[in-house]
């Protein structure tokens, strides 16, 4: 008799072997099985789980009339995108040399707009250089600062024009050394 039992446990059918070899494999597959499932769930509920929305094309606009803002196109923006060569000015009011580094895009209302900006391209980079140096490391260093800067300049480049307006400042590199 002792024989037969040493033969269950030999064969893992004991309960003093190494802990329920076939129950804790059987145990480990029910539990990969459930995480498994859970997580196909979870990423179909998701957001990345969802096929893309279809794009719905903008309405042309109306022959004469002046593109809105939500039906504007790539190309309108393009045509009335102004890019500057980035300026690089001495910081004002810093005892060491400080420099700030900008480049700055403006967008014109109009195409008419635009055009008069870069007919004005020396008196543009006048206002932008003088104001530019005009300020301090800590005027510029925050959010609050940088919109700031950005509402000056199309001040600034508005009273220059006579057609049309900047509707933004765009700083598309902005480096403080």
């Amino acid at each position: 008799m002792a024989d037969e039992a040493e033969e269950v446990e030999e064969a893992g059918g004991g309960s003093g072997g190494k802990g329920g070899g076939l129950v804790g494999m059987l145990l480990t597959a029910l539990l990969a099985g459930l995480f498994g499932a859970a997580g196909t769930v979870a990423v179909q509920r998701s957001p990345l789980g969802q096929p893309p929305a279809p794009e719905v094309p903008a309405p042309a606009p109306e022959a004469g009339a002046a593109p809105a803002a939500e039906g504007e196109t790539a190309e309108d923006f393009q045509q009335r995108l102004l890019s500057l060569e980035p300026v690089v000015v001495n910081i004002a009011g810093s005892g060491i040399g400080r420099f700030l580094k900008v480049r700055v895009e403006l967008e014109a209302d109009s195409v008419a707009a635009r055009e008069e900006l870069s007919l004005r391209m020396p008196q543009v980079k006048d206002a932008l250089i003088t104001l530019m140096s005009s300020k301090r490391i800590a005027d510029v260093a925050d959010f609050e600062g940088k919109v700031l800067l950005k509402e000056d300049l199309r001040d600034r480049m508005n009273e220059l024009l006579t057609k049309g307006s900047v509707k933004s400042v765009l700083l598309t590199e902005f480096v403080v050394q």
